[in-house]
């Protein structure tokens, strides 16, 4: 049982000195890190936000992910855990609340979402292709009638796109790496709700509202 506890808390440990390599630079200070490290920063906050934020919570690279631990606290449960205070209190010093500025903060830019409209019954509503669990649009709208539903995937995390509402209960096949996953329903007049329904996906917010007129 220990042996398998401890191979649990390297494993979390791993995905979190990741998460951390990526933020460092904020705690330490412009002057302490030289342009290279932060390019390299920068890289390690996008690989996590593409690799890592859809199963976790980080809040200083904005990953909302509800399948694994939460990574702001995770470094307290580690140390609980008897890992070496030495090795880890640097990078726990520079875990703080904040906001990331410069080359950390253009790594992963803010998603501004649009208004999809579908047009000859046919609607595109893609994921965000850096990773983070959004779709391109946070609405849409159409007329009644058949209405095809296109949703292509160029992260490497897998999504899919899901239509439920009035009546309708549609889902799209689980695609990454540039897969398409495609749904086709009949939809009348009313509110309608498009989601990932892979698990933890939709609670951490990707999903929106269809409008049918």
């Amino acid at each position: 049982m220990r042996s398998s506890k401890n191979l649990r808390t390297r494993g979390l440990l791993a995905g979190v000195s990741v998460a951390a390599i990526a933020l460092l630079a904020s705690g330490c200070g412009a002057d302490m890190v030289s342009q290279s490290a932060n390019t390299n920063l920068a890289d390690g906050k996008k690989q996590y936000v593409a690799k890592c934020g859809a199963c976790h919570v980080l809040s200083r690279a904005g990953s909302k992910g509800v399948t694994g631990p939460n990574l702001d606290s995770a470094y307290r449960q580690a140390l609980a855990d008897g890992f070496p205070r030495s090795t880890y209190q640097g990078i726990i010093n520079h875990h703080r609340p904040g906001k990331d500025s410069g080359a950390l903060e253009a790594a992963v830019p803010s998603l501004n979402q649009t208004t999809a409209v579908a047009k000859g019954g046919a609607l595109t509503i893609d994921p965000d292709p850096s990773g983070q669990l959004k779709y391109l649009v946070a609405a849409a709208t159409s007329v009644s009638g058949s209405l095809t539903i296109t949703s292509v995937n160029k992260a490497s995390i897998p999504h899919n796109i899901a239509l439920e509402g009035a009546g309708a209960n549609a889902i799209g096949p689980v695609v990454q790496n540039g897969g398409v996953s495609k749904i086709t329903v009949t939809v009348k007049v009313g509110k309608y709700t498009f989601y990932c329904s892979v698990p933890g996906h939709r609670q951490a917010g990707m999903e929106g509202t269809l409008t049918v007129k």
